[in-house]
């Protein structure tokens, strides 16, 4: 039997995000958050209050400042659908933008 990928619901999102995902960040206190895909953009999205842009839109703005001395990274995902969005050597290069904020 093939199990069929399921659609994120945005409802599920938008539960799990405050139900679970908030917790967790006021647990770890991270820095640098970096999302992968839209649906875990919006997870932080909605968290933050931030506004749920186009990804390509997103990534022009890495990296978005959020409160307390935390940043965010707003990245495509690498699976082959994100590799679709984005070329695999513009997220590459991506990546190499956040190395800069890791020290």
């Amino acid at each position: 039997m093939a199990i069929r990928a399921q659609q994120i619901k945005n409802k599920w999102v938008k539960e799990h995000s405050k139900e679970f995902l908030k917790p967790t960040l006021e647990i770890v206190d991270p820095k640098i958050i970096i999302t992968l895909g839209k649906p875990a953009y919006d997870s932080v999205a909605d968290i933050y209050g931030l506004n749920k842009d186009k990804m390509s839109k997103l990534i022009k703005k890495n990296p978005i400042k959020l409160s307390n001395d935390r940043i965010l990274f707003a990245m495509y995902h690498c699976s082959p659908l994100g590799c679709i969005n984005r070329k695999w050597e513009l997220q590459k290069q991506d990546w190499i933008k956040i190395k800069e904020y890791l020290n």
